[in-house]
């Protein structure tokens, strides 16, 4: 079983606590022998410093996505209200038997059904992505 990204940034802080902690008795352990404890504390806070660096990022982005994401849907209540009032307004022009009156009618009480909702078209008649 692999670590989560979670787990793995655990290990990274802990290994540096350790390494801080046990600092001594690393660096006695072999008369004669260097490991260069402050060096790889100094290295691996660096790198565990970076990626809390880009997660910032990516915290940021995601919050900026929410609210871009309410800003959007905001619109859209917006438009649709708009667009709902002005087949109101069309159907009242028309009155409710014309047959156009009929026909948007039947298209809002389709939008309802995904089956019923046909072909999916931007303005321009090309297919949206959404």
């Amino acid at each position: 079983m692999s670590m989560t990204k979670s787990t793995k940034h655990e290990f990274i802080v802990w290994l540096i606590k350790l390494l801080i902690e046990n600092k001594t008795t690393i660096e006695s352990a072999n008369p004669g022998v260097t490991f260069d404890v402050d060096g790889m504390i100094v290295y691996l806070t660096g790198l565990d410093e970076a990626y809390m660096a880009e997660i910032g990022k990516i915290t940021a982005l995601e919050q900026a996505k929410i609210k871009q994401v309410k800003k959007a849907n905001d619109k859209l209540v917006i438009a649709y209200k708009a667009t709902s009032s002005s087949a109101d307004s069309i159907s009242g022009h028309l009155g409710n038997d014309d047959a156009l009156s009929v026909i948007i009618h039947q298209k809002r009480k389709e939008m309802v059904n995904i089956a019923l909702r046909g072909k999916r078209e931007k303005l321009d008649g090309t297919t949206p992505i959404v």
